[in-house]
């Protein structure tokens, strides 16, 4: 549970708790996708939505894309992890999502 503080904050840029919930789904199930296509170890999805939702705790979802932390997260995991891949790997992986091979049936409309 977040402090009052940090809920202000997100409630101030106009973003409910319907849609951050929706939008931090989805940006794991990106990041999810991401693995898999990538063929990364659990562990290293897993270090990837950790970090997107650590990132989100500090950052509002109205002011940074989604699509743009997800795929940064994946990087980021997998040097982390000691599982490196290229940036470009990661950021063309995550646009793969977009297209028909994304299992996740929550698309939600996205604020950038």
């Amino acid at each position: 549970m977040l402090p009052p503080v940090i809920l202000c904050q997100f409630r101030k840029d106009g973003i409910d708790e319907a849609t951050e919930t929706t939008l931090g789904i989805y940006g794991c199930d990106l990041i999810q996708e991401s693995g898999i296509l990538l063929r990364l170890p659990q562990a290293v999805v897993a270090t990837g939505q950790v970090l997107f939702h650590r990132f989100y705790c500090k950052k509002s979802f109205a002011r940074l894309n989604v699509k743009k932390v997800a795929a940064s997260s994946v990087w980021l995991a997998s040097k982390l992890e000691e599982n490196p891949r290229k940036a470009s790997q990661a950021t063309n992986r995550n646009g793969d999502t977009d297209n028909a091979t994304c299992k996740s049936t929550r698309k939600p409309k996205l604020l950038h």
